[in-house]
């Protein structure tokens, strides 16, 4: 019998070892908070990856949080604005 596949998961010391978490944690640092639609426009990553990438900082290292959720000026949906886990600001209720 054969073993089931193991699945990897990012250890957090090589989430920044990846260019694309580096990149993203790097237009955080600088700009926050940011939706996936602005972080998309300023990374050039597609959203579908920065959903990925944005999932991993934020329920497995723990290095990105949703600081609040507001309506879109664009599309007038709630969405997440993400900023890094040391950031202070308005939260806007939450």
């Amino acid at each position: 019998m054969s073993k089931p596949p193991k699945y990897r998961i990012l250890a957090p010391w090589k989430a920044f070892k990846c260019k694309d978490f580096r990149l993203t944690i790097k237009v955080l640092a600088r700009h926050q908070p940011l939706t996936r639609r602005q972080l998309s426009s300023m990374t050039n990553l597609e959203i579908s990856s920065l959903c990925r990438i944005l999932f991993n900082l934020t329920n497995l290292h723990g290095t990105t949080k949703v600081a609040f959720i507001a309506k879109c000026n664009i599309t007038g949906r709630p969405v997440n604005h993400y900023v890094l886990r040391n950031w202070k600001g308005k939260t806007y209720g939450r």
